[in-house]
């Protein structure tokens, strides 16, 4: 079974070169896909990414 790879706030804000709170705004907004809770946590799948990010530059976002 494969291991599913997730980004934290940190390596998402990263990986989108935008601050945190920018993210943080984006989540308030439904600009960006939610991800999952892991307790207190909020994680994003890889490739959830990866696939929102093909999706926005597909529109022209």
């Amino acid at each position: 079974m494969d291991e599913m790879q997730c980004l934290t706030i940190s390596d998402l804000a990263k990986k989108l070169k935008v601050a945190k709170s920018t993210l943080f705004k984006m989540l308030r907004n439904g600009e960006i896909p939610a991800g999952i809770r892991i307790g207190k946590c909020r994680r994003w799948r890889v490739e959830k990414v990866n696939e929102w990010l093909d999706t926005q530059a597909q529109a022209g976002n």
